[in-house]
């Protein structure tokens, strides 16, 4: 897995996983992978009900 290179292809955009708490571990799943492969530090994820959204720098 590239993190970086897939830090690039989203970048500008959004990305969204819809659906049940299974889709919720894959989103957490996503986000570990980028944070450590493209070696970021750990965002904040800013939680607003059941919307969950974290803003790379």
């Amino acid at each position: 897995f590239n993190g970086t290179r897939m830090m690039e292809r989203i970048k500008g955009k959004r990305l969204a996983f819809v659906g049940d708490s299974l889709n919720r571990g894959q989103w957490i799943s996503m986000l570990c992978l980028l944070e450590t492969s493209a070696g970021l530090a750990k965002s904040p994820m800013i939680f607003s009900g059941s919307l969950t959204t974290v803003r790379f720098k």
